[in-house]
């Protein structure tokens, strides 16, 4: 177990937090998005009869 790139990795940390988080920030809303768009369809496609 090396630890000598501990030190020199934990000031780079937070800044991979910080951008991890708003990669699953986006991803959620984008995932949110998808599945309002899903909602709006299916209760459409209920809605109006297909011909």
């Amino acid at each position: 177990m090396d630890h000598d790139r501990c030190p020199k990795g934990l000031a780079g940390h937070k800044r991979r937090l910080g951008a991890w988080r708003r990669e699953v920030a986006f991803r959620t809303v984008l995932l949110m998005a998808a599945i309002g768009y899903a909602a709006v369809v299916v209760v459409l496609a209920h809605h109006v009869p297909l011909r």
